[in-house]
């Protein structure tokens, strides 16, 4: 066992804290530019959060959209803050705290070098500085799920260390009412790998008590709306008539509520698998290459997932591809012109766990090199 003076682990302390603080403070330049920039971009979906707030009077009665953001909006709404600016301040505080616990949980699950280079590639990102002041929901939701991820990886069976997952997973699914299947994914990936009895009731009863905890808003659109699903039965119809080809112009809710199975299965059965592998070959071909902007990040990316696809961490990758499954329907439709693709707002969730292959690619090629290097000089 290799024994480290004082003096060495005063160094490694300091050098630690000083890459803490160079990622806190590069993710805070981020945000800061983000506001500058975009704050007075007119916002999409979320311009409905602040009417539906002062409607509200219970955290699941938020109306067609998801409980969380709506009741975020609240909280500022309270504090005195306008409309707009409640919805941004909102989102843009969940980003804050979201980053700051990323790079924490990120370097102690995944090792500092990889978990510090993973949170320094997020902190860089113009896309989390752009949807941090829009208020969108799918910001939110990325971020809860990955902390959600982190929770659950942590192994922690004590009741508190459980009922952190639960909540987390939770607030996922009530800011991103599809995430409720990708929660029930990762925990039967992770049953799935680390198989065991113990593990597989853990999960299952993880699953059921987020299930409950989000089954009030499903209650409440049933009751307000006629169908649990409601809202996400309007977006079937959106997408539906998207890939019909009617214009943006156009109403593309015309016709109404349309069932999930009726969008997804349609006239064939094979319809269904042939658009699912048409959005991840695009997902991994279209739009990792526009969320990342940079060659030099898709090359980490790479091969920290291929990496991890042949070194005994294909869990991360079947993580990765579940997280894309709800959206891998749509990813193929154009939402606005030919070949624009839908908006990167779909991706968040996915961005957040898209950098923690680019931070192992990273720490994998730098070994890579500083190891062929040394037996060169040798």
């Amino acid at each position: 066992m290799t024994a480290f003076s004082k003096e060495q682990i005063r160094t490694g302390f300091i050098l630690k804290a000083a890459a803490y603080a160079v990622v806190l403070f590069t993710f805070g330049n981020t945000l800061a530019l983000g506001w500058n920039r975009y704050s007075d971009r007119p916002l999409s979906d979320s311009s409905s959060y602040p009417a539906l707030a002062r409607y509200s009077s219970l955290f699941y009665d938020s109306g067609d959209r998801e409980p969380v953001p709506v009741f975020l909006a609240k909280v500022f709404l309270s504090l005195g803050f306008k409309d707009e600016l409640s919805v941004r301040l909102s989102t843009l505080f969940i980003t804050l705290l979201g980053g700051a616990c990323y790079l924490f949980f990120s370097s102690r699950r995944f090792g500092f070098t990889a978990g510090i280079t993973a949170s320094f590639f997020m902190a860089l990102n113009p896309l989390i500085g752009y949807y941090s002041v829009q208020g969108v929901n799918n910001q939110t939701a990325g971020i809860f799920l990955i902390l959600f991820f982190f929770s659950l990886s942590a192994g922690q069976d004590s009741f508190p260390g459980r009922a952190v997952t639960v909540l987390l997973g939770a607030l996922t699914v009530l800011s991103r009412l599809e995430m409720l299947l990708v929660v029930f994914l990762i925990l039967l990936l992770d049953a799935f790998f680390s198989f065991s009895p113990a593990r597989t009731g853990r999960n299952a009863f993880l699953f059921l008590s987020v299930f409950l905890l989000a089954s009030p808003y499903l209650v409440y659109q049933k009751r307000r709306f006629g169908h649990p699903l409601y809202t996400h039965r309007l977006h079937a119809r959106f997408w539906q008539n998207t890939r019909l080809g009617v214009p943006p112009e156009g109403n593309r809710y015309r016709g109404g509520e349309l069932g999930l199975k009726e969008f997804i299965v349609r006239k064939k059965l094979t319809e269904a698998p042939v658009d699912m592998l048409k959005g991840y070959i695009k997902a991994f071909s279209h739009y990792l290459p526009r969320i990342f902007g940079s060659t030099a990040l898709l090359i980490f990316f790479w091969a920290g997932f291929l990496r991890s696809l042949f070194a005994e961490r294909i869990y991360y990758c079947a993580v990765f591809l579940s997280i894309l499954f709800p959206i891998s329907f749509i990813l193929p439709l154009d939402q606005a012109y030919r070949n624009s693709g839908v908006e990167l707002r779909f991706l968040l969730p996915a961005l957040w766990f898209s950098f923690l292959f680019a931070g192992l690619g990273a720490e994998w090629l730098f070994s890579f090199c500083r190891t062929a290097f040394k037996k060169r000089t040798a």
